[in-house]
């Protein structure tokens, strides 16, 4: 998810679609929305990075 999150930030501030300081606070909103999962699945990581992807590309492009 953390992973996710960054990826997608620094692609914005890449595509100049987001400031250098926005990367931090798209990734602050991501882990404060996530639910941890004890052992996930792989089927449950690839949804998780889905729906964080999907969380950001809302609230933040």
């Amino acid at each position: 998810m953390f992973n996710a999150a960054n990826e997608l930030a620094v692609a914005a501030f890449l595509d100049r679609k987001i400031g250098y300081l926005t990367i931090t606070d798209m990734i602050e909103a991501a882990m404060n929305q996530h639910q941890v999962i004890e052992n996930p699945s792989v089927e449950e990581i690839l949804d998780t990075e889905q729906e964080t992807c999907e969380f950001l590309r809302r609230h933040f492009l």
